[in-house]
This record gives C-alpha cells, sequence and structure tokens, in this order.
C-alpha cells in the first residue's frame, strides 16, 4: 500500500508543475513572460531570457531582497518575469532592485562596498559610480589570456558582461529615457510621411521642412542606437515562412517604417503595454498583451507553441523534481538496509520510477523545444547519463 500511495502522491507533485498559474487581478505577467522573442540567436519566452539574464546577474532565477518599512525588515521577492517587466518598463526602478551578486573581496573594495553589512547582492545604483573603474579593469583583464588571469580579473570580467547586458535589457523596447513611448512612435510616424512629402517635390530649405527633417534625423540616431544596443528581438518578420533569423528588434522596425503605412504591430503593442506599465494601469496593460497574443496565435501559431512549450518547461522544472525524488528514493533505500527491508525497498522504487518518468519528459520536451536530439552538448549528456542509469538500474 505504502509504495502505491507514494507514487500516486509524488506524481501529484510532478504533475502540479505543469499547471499552469491563474491570471490573477493585477498585470498578467506570466501571459507576458509566454511572448515569444529571439535572443542570443534562437526563438524562446520572455520567461527564458528573463531566467537567463538573472543566472548570469545573480546566479538565482528570482530577486530577493531585505525592505525597511515602518513596521520594520521585510523580506520581498520577484520572480524572472516581473524583474524583466519592471526592467523594460521601469527602468529607473529596476535600477534599484539589488540584481548583482558581488561576493569577490577586491571587488568590493574597488565598488566601495567595504561595508559587511552592505551584502552581496548590490544594485545598478550602487554600481554606476564605479562604471568607469570596472571597465579600466576588463579592459586590462581582456587583453590577457584566459589561463593568465586571476580570481579578482575572472569576477571583473563577469560583472562587465552582467552590466553590459542588463542596460542591453533595458534599450530592448524603447529607449531608456523614454517616458510615453507610444507617442513617440506616433511622432515619429507623422515626421516620417510629412519627410517623404518633402522628398517628393517640397523645397527641402525651408525653414518648417528643415525643422521635420532635423527632428526626424533626431529620431533616427535614437533608433539606430535602440537597434544597436537591444539584445531582445521582439519583432516577426512580415513573413511568417521566415526563421529565427529574420526577427529584429523595435529600433530597426521602426527605422523601416519609413515611408511605410504602419509598422509591425508588435512595435506598438509593446509601446502601449509599456505606457501601461509605467502608469500602473494593470487593465490597459492586459488589454494590449491580449490583443497582442491572440494576433501572434493568428500569423505565428508555430512560434507561440514553442514558446508556450519553453515556459511550461521551465515553471516545471522536471530535472529538479527528478533530483529531489532520486534522493528520497536514495533514503529510502538506505533505510531499507536498517530493516523492514520489504516496505522501503519498494517505496525507493516507486520514488525513482516517478523521478523516472519526470526525468524522461524534461527530456523530450528539451528535445520538443530545441528540435534536436537528447546529447548535444556537456549538460545534455550528463542528463542523458543519469538518465539511461536511472532506466538500467530500474529494469535490473
Amino acid at each position: 500500500m505504502l509504495p502505491w500511495g507514494l507514487f500516486a502522491l509524488c506524481g501529484l507533485w510532478v504533475a502540479a508543475g505543469l499547471r499552469a498559474p491563474a491570471p490573477g487581478k493585477g498585470f498578467h505577467l506570466a501571459e507576458f513572460a509566454r511572448l515569444p522573442t529571439v535572443c542570443n540567436g534562437r526563438l524562446q519566452p520572455l520567461d527564458s531570457a528573463a531566467r537567463n539574464s538573472l543566472l548570469i546577474l545573480r546566479h538565482k532565477r528570482s530577486l530577493s531582497w531585505t525592505e525597511q518599512t515602518p513596521e520594520g525588515p521585510r523580506r520581498r521577492r520577484m520572480d524572472a518575469p516581473a524583474w524583466l517587466a519592471e526592467t523594460l518598463f521601469r527602468p529607473d526602478l529596476a535600477d534599484r532592485r539589488p540584481a548583482f551578486r558581488i561576493d569577490h573581496p577586491e571587488l568590493r573594495d574597488l565598488l566601495g562596498l567595504t561595508n559587511q553589512s552592505a551584502g552581496f547582492d548590490v544594485s545598478f545604483r550602487r554600481i554606476e559610480p564605479a562604471l568607469d573603474k570596472i571597465d579600466a579593469q576588463a579592459q586590462k583583464a581582456s587583453q590577457l589570456e584566459p589561463a593568465l588571469r586571476d580570481s579578482f580579473q575572472r569576477a571583473v570580467l563577469r560583472l562587465h558582461y552582467a552590466l553590459v547586458l542588463y542596460q542591453r535589457l533595458k534599450s530592448s523596447i524603447q529607449p531608456e529615457t523614454a517616458t510615453n513611448f507610444l507617442a513617440e512612435i506616433e511622432e515619429f510616424l507623422r515626421l516620417g510621411k510629412q519627410a517623404v512629402a518633402i522628398a517628393h517635390g517640397q523645397d527641402e530649405a525651408k525653414p518648417e521642412n528643415r525643422k521635420i527633417l532635423d527632428r526626424l534625423l533626431t529620431f533616427m540616431r535614437r533608433y539606430q542606437t535602440l537597434d544597436r544596443t537591444a539584445c531582445l528581438l521582439p519583432v516577426p518578420p512580415a513573413d511568417a515562412s521566415r526563421g529565427a533569423e529574420q526577427w529584429t528588434t523595435v529600433g530597426q522596425a521602426l527605422l523601416n517604417s519609413i515611408g511605410a503605412e504602419e509598422p509591425h504591430p508588435a512595435v506598438r503593442a509593446f509601446a502601449a503595454m509599456a505606457l501601461a506599465y509605467r502608469q500602473g494601469d494593470a487593465a490597459r496593460f492586459n488589454s494590449a498583451l491580449g490583443d497582442y497574443a491572440r494576433l501572434l496565435r493568428a500569423e505565428r501559431p508555430r512560434a507561440v507553441r514553442q514558446a508556450r512549450l519553453e515556459a511550461v518547461y521551465n515553471r516545471w522544472q522536471p530535472f529538479y523534481r527528478a533530483l529531489a525524488l532520486y534522493l528520497l528514493g536514495f533514503l529510502a533505500a538506505c533505510l531499507s538496509w536498517l530493516g523492514r527491508f520489504r516496505t522501503f525497498n519498494r517505496a525507493a522504487g516507486a520514488l525513482v520510477l516517478v523521478a523516472f518518468l519526470a526525468h524522461t519528459g524534461g527530456i523530450l520536451m528539451r528535445m520538443a523545444i530545441e528540435h534536436r536530439p537528447p546529447v548535444t552538448n556537456l549538460y545534455s549528456s550528463a542528463v542523458f547519463v543519469g538518465w539511461g542509469a536511472a532506466g538500467l538500474g530500474l529494469l535490473l
């Protein structure tokens, strides 16, 4: 009876990770996290971009800190999608979050973090005064062969890479200084149409025409910078048959819209979400998000399915769940050696069997997400060898 009860209980725990969270009353950030984008050359949900970025910044997939309130210290936590939304739409707030893990003593001295009570998690606002020092030290370290770098130089390079990534994220949807990107886009499109009319016969030397062209040029330079710095490519190509390599940045999509009727709907959708998020208007944010999600489902169903599958995989964490059950199975097997062999041995078998099923599901999901065989790199090799060992152990 005990083995079957354990099997059912652990199976329910594993299956619970597949359940989608309820939307809630505020911003629908779980749905926002499932939107597809291209990052680092592959199609993925915003959820993966957020989790992977936080891993680089602070070696964890979520953000937590202690905040002083009138009632006393209060522990706060922010998951990866919420942090990414704040970074994209409210960088002024994101700069205050302790998103960077700095624990190397010499690096802390370089940043003036001599007080141990300051903690190892540091905000960008705290690091910002020392950016020039970090750039100088990173430049020196990059000129050395990797084998010749000491621990301080490696730590500086990691922090420099994390800072560059963070600043690129802040400029992935809108310019960091933008306060109403939607209105800015409207003005840019209007100026673009006027510039086309000027190019088709009007006198460019007229003061009013010169003013229009100069204003348009300012916007173009702004969006060229946005295109160069962005690390997310959230705008799909007009041709649905194009692959991930044809997705573009918001800046490039705006530059391509000069003389055209309209930019891709993704541009306005993200601008509307940015404005609603900045104003704290959850209803408008969710409305813009829902409209864009429906458009993507109609025009890019394959990209949406792939992004949603990966978001489920991220939430499910099958290998973490399998690892926990493998460990419990091992402990049950050890207890079987001390007494009641039959009971604990069967319990161990039930635990390992559920773990093996979760392990198998995780491998199959990775294959479906990456469109590759189960062994492609060192990580997937370790996962596959562990799966084979567990399967062989159950068989024997």
